[in-house]
């Protein structure tokens, strides 16, 4: 067996624990069903959506992404100079560990 650790809201682990209990399962037993049903249908066994404003914002962000806005640069087209930037900063980080040591 392996362990899942979830971060949740409090409140909602309270109100999650009740509903299962109630339905006379653990929260873990419900876990394990929707981890199996996930793997049996290989989806996520439940319709996902976004809520209306959620989708205003979305398509808001396609829109400035179409026209440019709030994209990354592009990239270098020297990826030798970046690597080797890189190399020696791992290095230092190298020599300075052994000095730890």
């Amino acid at each position: 067996m392996a362990t899942l650790q979830v971060h949740i809201d409090a409140e909602k682990k309270q109100l999650f624990d009740e509903f299962c209990d109630h339905l006379g399962m653990s929260t873990d037993t419900a876990i394990c069903l929707f981890v199996n049903q996930t793997l049996r249908e290989q989806k996520i066994p439940f319709e996902l959506t976004v809520l209306p404003e959620q989708n205003f914002k979305l398509k808001g962000s396609v829109q400035r992404i179409g026209a440019g806005v709030g994209i990354l640069p592009p990239l270098p087209e020297n990826f030798d100079e970046i690597f080797d930037a890189m190399d020696k900063e791992i290095e230092a980080d190298f020599e300075s560990d052994s000095d730890l040591i």
